[in-house]
């Protein structure tokens, strides 16, 4: 049997800074899939690293695009980010820009079941925002 769990994870950039336009505010949630008997896949320190590493695209700054990029990835037993695949386009250079920052990701902590490592998929959705 499986549990769902909801993660949000908001207000990744302090709301007194001052954002431009060139700032892209992303945010997550992730439905998460794991036995009711374990752990799911984690990656400490993720929303800081989603604010330092998402690129929001040109063509999308350009075109004042905004919306969500819906994505399913494998996280494997030794926690390697695997295939990305998108449920969700968003278009404008944003699909290809979760991608990257999916598939160029360290390691994460894989899951846990029954006391094992095992690989675990995440529905992700990545928000693109602008200011």
């Amino acid at each position: 049997m499986k549990t769902f769990f909801l993660i949000s994870i908001l207000n990744l950039l302090n709301p007194h800074t001052p954002t431009t336009a060139a700032q892209a505010l992303p945010s997550v949630d992730a439905l998460v899939s794991t036995k009711s008997n374990g752990r799911q896949a984690v990656f400490p320190g993720f929303q800081e690293y989603l604010k330092n590493h998402l690129v929001y695209p040109e063509l999308a700054r350009k075109h004042g695009i905004e919306g969500v990029v819906c994505v399913q990835v494998n996280i494997d037993e030794t926690g390697k980010v695997g295939p990305v695949r998108i449920l969700k386009k968003l278009g404008f250079g944003c699909d290809e820009a979760v991608i990257s920052l999916l598939q160029n990701m360290p390691r994460w902590q894989p899951a846990l079941s029954e006391g094992k490592m095992t690989q675990q998929s995440l529905n992700l959705n990545i928000r693109f925002k602008l200011n």
